[in-house]
């Protein structure tokens, strides 16, 4: 069991993101709520987000599912944006 906090660059600055709790293979944030460690892949370039690596060039940390990437996050290979609808689809 460990856990990962993580902070995310906003409008005022840096801001803590919610703390989540690992045990395992399965994550849980701090409202006690599974979130999703699957795998993520953009159709863009074949670029493979995975969680458990995080994306060192946008200070995503390890232990980050791709759901709580921040909204001005974007593929490291194409730079397309995490917003654009159908994009990115999910690998199990």
């Amino acid at each position: 069991e460990r856990f990962v906090t993580s902070m995310q660059r906003g409008r005022y600055g840096l801001q803590k993101r919610l703390k989540t709790r690992i045990i395992s293979d399965k994550v849980f944030n701090t409202k006690g709520e599974l979130m999703s460690m699957a795998k993520w892949q953009c159709l863009e370039c074949a670029y493979m987000y995975n969680p458990e690596k995080g994306d060192k060039s946008q200070n995503v940390p390890p232990g980050t599912p791709f759901e709580k990437l921040p909204k001005t996050w974007r593929c490291p290979e194409c730079k397309v944006s995490i917003q654009k609808y159908g994009v990115f689809v999910r690998r199990d």
